[in-house]
């Protein structure tokens, strides 16, 4: 009989059926949720000094969850982006979860509650008119190459 008050269970199912099976989502994509679901249990097993296959799932509290982001960006110098990436993976695990388990909506809920951060977008920069002349104007190296080898025959 299966516990659904452990997280091994709703993690098999959540890669396995729901990513693969529901939502077809891409080989990255699945690899992914993978790694974050592996540093984060790891995390949690570590800070609860607990073996991964007993943790339970209310054992991903919010605030373990935080401290789980603030472990990303500060020890693993993770960007903002990758912080988000997790989180997003997180959120659909406790989507998942919750959708098919009543007694986890509470839980649910409180992780969905974490906040993106907000992260800032590198500038897209256009060539002005003259860079664009300069750059369409200069020669083909290959063929340029191949000119200076006749001259010099």
């Amino acid at each position: 009989m299966t516990n659904y008050s452990l997280l091994g269970s709703w993690v098999r199912r959540f890669l396995l059926d729901y990513l693969v099976g529901e939502r077809n989502l891409s080989i990255n994509t699945r690899s992914s949720y993978r790694d974050m679901l592996v540093q984060l249990l790891s995390y949690v097993a570590t800070k609860l000094k607990k073996p991964v296959d007993r943790l339970e799932v209310v054992a991903l509290s919010a605030p373990a969850v935080r401290q789980f982001l603030l472990y990303l960006e500060q020890d693993r110098h993770c960007t903002t982006a990758t912080r988000n990436q997790r989180l997003g993976g997180l959120h659909a695990l406790a989507k998942f979860i919750g959708e098919n388990s009543s007694e986890h909506l509470e839980w649910c809920t409180q992780i969905r509650l974490i906040p993106f951060k907000k992260a800032t977008q590198a500038n897209i920069t256009y060539l002005n008119k003259p860079e664009m002349d300069a750059l369409l104007a200069a020669p083909d190296r290959p063929q340029a190459l191949t000119t200076m080898d006749k001259a010099a025959d």
